[in-house]
């Protein structure tokens, strides 16, 4: 069985306004990725300000995903930013673990 936002994939007609959970479904990324294309400027919300919630426009958003330039875009970014992440992840590790001395 398909889990409720999935099923938006296979509507006839999709809602005029899409919250963050149905664009990164309709994308194909996770919702991390959006906030991070939103704070990236590579997503544009309606209506945006400061604690409120993202909603876009399923135009904008549907045109999105047949653009193979914006997609590509949007892919390096996410990897590059995904990398980043996780090496400064792996840096603290490193950081965090005490060197052994031996006793003679």
């Amino acid at each position: 069985m398909l889990a409720d936002r999935e099923k938006i994939l296979f509507a006839l007609r999709l809602p005029a306004v899409l919250r963050v959970c149905l664009v990164a479904v309709l994308l194909g990324f996770c919702e991390d990725a959006i906030y991070f294309f939103v704070e990236e400027g590579l997503l544009k919300p309606i209506g945006a300000g400061e604690k409120v919630e993202l909603l876009f426009d399923s135009a904008y958003i549907n045109g999105l995903r047949y653009d193979a330039k914006w997609k590509l875009k949007a892919v390096n970014a996410w990897r590059a930013h995904t990398k980043a992440r996780n090496e400064k992840a792996k840096q603290r590790k490193n950081e965090s673990v005490p060197t052994q001395t031996a006793v003679d």
